[in-house]
């Protein structure tokens, strides 16, 4: 028999998986007379007598591409319906029997969604339905391009949405092959009924190299776990899909508010205007914890209608065990309220152990213009400088007792000099010209002077009077948080941040305590770790690096501003002179403003004894003030 036959042709290293441009058979080679890779008869290429670096004979180890023998595409995978050698299409089915939220995902499909999140806890099956939805975008809608790309946040978290997806695709799945120099791992599976090509491709990628995934465009794409995942992903993948008007899936646990999740999808998705629900979601209302039909149709609907988010939360999956949701909600009882919601509910509430837990983007949210000032504002900047790190200034206006953050200048960028910092702000910020100090890092001293020489008149050091190191950290901290819980004449908070200024609400949103407390359901006070383990020891006050570039900006100023007596907290003055002592004021402060005004106070203290001891006859006392 002619050995070129493809009954007895030895395969080459190269046999394997088609290229996306060869699977409708039009390039040479493929036609009905090739097969898709070596059969299971050929005979394999013999082994050389050596062994790798780990030890283990190449002979010993399996293919890298295997056919399923228990699958029919295997047993017939050579004939077609006319008997001649080649794949064949069929009618495939997937069994699929949703709950009442996943089937919302079809539902928006049909509905013209092209963009689909769905946000769920903990155990509500979002991977397990996205892989068959997946393939109903093969098999039920025949999306073209044959090709659709499965990313994952790394490639040990894309086992999971693989084994799913292969063992939906079931006598689909023609072959597996795991990832080599030759590509990512992908399946490839039987073409849909009626199609003009033999067969359809599905890889599997990393999202840790976006850039990887250019250049082909695809009919369908799916981010799992896309909390976790670079923003980059998502618009690599935008872009696979822009020619071909393809369906994007995301399935995802909920983030923070500022995660990409949330602001480039959840934020531009369609939404009720009476209700605010997401309008792909609105069949169903919730009631506790169940749900039951909506009482009204979407109305005044805003935001954009290809953009689908759909909410789900562990009790909604009928599927799961009463006793397993019953162990999760003891398992959730021990640990941050906040977990509980994200990883029960569905809820994107932001991080546990959050160091400025009582800021709200609703509640101290400022409104005040840049351009109109009102009369009498004092406008001062924060700045934070970095080269590795970002170069943070935060514009800052008082007026009325209120610190207002309206402006920011965030660079993330590779290294520039200090001139093309100051001549950026100069040019993009309009309260650059009227600022009248610039608070900055006191370790930036070479760097101050740079600014000052480029235009950045009154740099002046951030305070650091009577505190120093882990305590002057703790000292800014609590200055800016007796501004978030104290209240101004209008009832409002002391401190607004603009919504322009992202950034330093994002870190806001997520700068961690190392370890904090946290009471139980059981009313016992536990100190846990970031991972939201308890942990063996005190919660300390140390913040986590990172996160705290903005935030470090906005504390030098209102700590220097505080201790430098250019502000004091506004609080209502008596009609006639009161004289009381010093423990009676301390008794009727706030206790944010006790606590922050006995922290400046034993600073002070301890700072004055260090420097000399009181005379004979000399006795200390110390008053309710900001300064000395």
């Amino acid at each position: 028999m002619d050995p070129n036959t493809p009954d007895e042709r030895r395969p080459s290293r190269e046999e394997g998986i088609p290229d996306p441009a060869s699977l409708t058979g039009d390039t040479p080679g493929s036609g009905s007379d090739s097969l898709p890779g070596p059969l299971p008869s050929s005979p394999p290429p013999k082994a050389r007598k050596k062994r790798n670096r780990r030890g283990v004979n190449p002979s010993h180890v399996a293919p890298k591409h295997t056919l399923i023998p228990d699958s029919e595409a295997f047993q017939e995978h050579r004939l077609n319906s006319d008997g001649v050698p080649g794949a064949r299409s069929s009618k495939i089915e997937i069994a699929y029997e949703p709950h009442p939220k996943q089937a919302l995902i079809r539902a928006a499909i049909e509905g013209g969604a092209k963009i689909i999140m769905f946000r769920a806890g903990i155990r509500s099956g979002k991977t397990f339905s996205c892989a068959r939805e997946c393939l109903d975008l093969i098999y039920k809608d025949k999306r073209l391009p044959n090709l659709g790309y499965i990313v994952t946040p790394t490639i040990n978290m894309g086992r999971i949405p693989r084994r799913l997806f292969i063992e939906a695709a079931g006598d689909a799945l023609v072959r597996y092959k795991r990832a080599s120099d030759d590509g990512p791992p992908h399946a490839l599976l039987l073409a849909p009924e009626g199609a003009d090509f033999k067969y359809y491709l599905a890889e599997f990628h990393s999202g840790e190299y976006p850039d990887r995934m250019r250049g082909a465009s695809i009919g369908w794409g799916w981010i799992d776990e896309a909390a976790y995942t670079k923003p980059e992903v998502y618009d690599v993948i935008l872009g696979r899909l822009l020619d071909s008007g393809g369906i994007l899936l995301i399935s995802t646990s909920p983030s923070s508010l500022s995660h990409w999740t949330e602001t480039e999808v959840a934020a531009h998705a369609a939404k009720c205007g009476r209700c605010g629900q997401f309008y792909y979601d609105h069949k169903w209302r919730r009631e506790g914890l169940k749900l039951v039909p909506n009482d009204h149709e979407p109305e005044n609907v805003t935001g954009d209608m290809k953009i689908a988010v759909i909410q789900c939360t562990t009790y909604d999956n009928i599927h799961l065990p009463e006793e397993n949701i019953r162990e999760l909600e003891a398992r959730y009882a021990l640990k941050d309220p906040i977990i509980k919601r994200r990883e029960l509910y569905g809820e994107p509430c932001g991080f546990e152990g959050l160091v400025y837990r009582s800021f709200t983007r609703q509640e101290h949210r400022s409104d005040l213009s840049p351009w109109q000032l009102p009369k009498g504002s004092y406008v001062v900047a924060g700045v934070d400088f970095g080269v590795n790190d970002p170069f943070v200034v935060l514009f800052v206006v008082r007026a009325d007792d209120v610190w207002h953050v309206l402006d920011e200048y965030y660079y993330t960028g590779p290294p520039i000099s200090i001139a093309e910092h100051v001549r950026t702000m100069r040019m993009r910020s309009p309260l650059f010209q009227t600022v009248k100090k610039w608070w900055h890092d006191p370790s930036g001293k070479q760097q101050a002077i740079e600014m000052g020489v480029a235009g950045a008149r009154n740099m002046l050091r951030a305070r650091r009077r009577f505190a120093s190191g882990k305590t002057w950290i703790m000292a800014r901290i609590e200055a800016v948080t007796a501004l978030l819980l104290g209240r101004a004449k209008d009832g409002g908070p002391l401190l607004r941040i603009s919504p322009k200024c992202v950034n330093t609400i994002r870190e806001f949103e997520s700068r961690q305590w190392k370890r904090y407390k946290v009471e139980g359901e059981d009313g016992r006070v536990r100190v846990m770790d970031r991972k939201g383990k308890e942990a063996d020891r005190n919660a300390g006050e140390e913040p986590v690096p990172g996160n705290d570039h903005a935030t470090d900006a906005l504390e030098y100023v209102i700590y220097s501003e505080l201790v430098s007596g250019r502000y004091k907290i506004a609080t209502q003055e008596a009609e006639e002179p009161l004289n009381v002592s010093s423990e009676d004021y301390m008794a009727a402060m706030a206790p944010e403003m006790r606590g922050l005004n006995e922290h400046l106070m034993a600073s002070m203290k301890d700072h004055a004894v260090a420097i000399r001891k009181p005379k004979k006859g000399e006795s200390w006392s110390w008053g309710p003030t900001w300064g000395m």
